[in-house]
């Protein structure tokens, strides 16, 4: 008898508060099977991402929170877009984000913004 293999979807989580990130990994465990890689900077989360695409590994998810300096977030965002990464781009912040950092974060494909502290219901309805 053949054995079904299950497939874990792949979230990265850039995010530099690690009781955030942890809150986080929590919420996402509870709603389902996931392979969840954290990193605190976004560099890392860049040559993660690259190494990964050549391994055939994408991400499904990214979760990065606006507590990166603008500029560096815009950036990852812009690299993320360039690189046409196929996963679905979540920004989390404080409610009542900046106008600026909201337009152009919706001009780079960013799909959903997530409220911090994070609710679950807000995670849920993005995976």
């Amino acid at each position: 008898r053949g054995r079904s293999i299950k497939m874990f979807r792949r979230i990265l989580i850039c995010d530099d508060q690690k009781l955030s990130s942890a809150m986080l990994k929590q919420m996402i465990y509870r709603n389902g099977d996931y392979i969840i890689v954290e990193v605190e900077d976004l560099k890392e989360a860049k040559n993660i991402l690259a190494t990964n695409k050549e391994n055939g590994k994408e991400f499904d998810f990214i979760i990065v929170s606006v507590t990166f300096k603008k500029e560096d977030l815009f950036d990852f965002l812009e690299d993320v877009n360039e690189n046409e990464y196929e996963a679905e781009i979540a920004v989390a912040g404080a409610a009542g984000l900046e106008d600026d950092i909201i337009n152009k974060a919706l001009s780079l494909k960013v799909g959903k913004f997530l409220t911090k502290p994070y609710k679950e219901i807000e995670v849920r309805n993005f995976l």
